[in-house]
């Protein structure tokens, strides 16, 4: 996984853009935390994404 970071940038109605301040708010997180933190959830159940424990689990192999 990389961590290297892009921008993406979207439009959608006032009344979505006020529930996503008012969700991360209460989470306590910024609004692009919250988007992030949705669409890798989705992405992952979707399959197009690896979970990150997945990954983690995994055996690493031996340098020869």
């Amino acid at each position: 996984m990389s961590n290297s970071k892009t921008r993406v940038t979207f439009q959608c109605s006032t009344d979505i853009k006020d529930a996503l301040e008012a969700c991360s708010g209460d989470r306590e997180q910024t609004v692009s935390a919250l988007i992030v933190s949705v669409l890798r959830d989705y992405l992952i159940t979707q399959g197009y994404l690896e979970s990150l424990k997945k990954q983690n689990l995994q055996p690493t192999q031996a340098k020869t």
